[in-house]
């Protein structure tokens, strides 16, 4: 959790499609693993440059290895800033406004 890495990406705030499915997966993920289970390098630690790929263990449940999987792969297909903006998201330092 750290905004500063948000402040380090220009305080990404974009929101798509992409980045609404990837807060669900990060809140899949953290509902069960807090610091982001086989994803912490990305979810806890910010390291959302080049290719994203989940740290494998054995003791992650089938459900947070399907989210981590998932979320690997829409991150490789989203840019730097899609994927700052999706931590922002999930973590509280971005908001959605209503009617904006």
């Amino acid at each position: 959790m750290c905004e500063n890495c948000w402040d380090k990406y220009g305080r990404q705030a974009d929101w798509n499609p992409r980045v609404e499915q990837a807060v669900a997966l990060i809140h899949a993920i953290c509902d069960e693993e807090i610091t982001g289970g086989p994803l912490h390098y990305v979810i806890s630690n910010w390291n959302v440059r080049g290719t994203i790929a989940p740290c494998s263990a054995s003791d992650y449940s089938p459900e947070v290895e399907r989210a981590a999987n998932e979320l690997a792969a829409l991150f490789n297909e989203m840019p730097e800033p899609e994927r700052a903006a999706a931590l922002a998201y999930a973590q509280g330092y971005a908001t959605l406004t209503p009617g904006a």
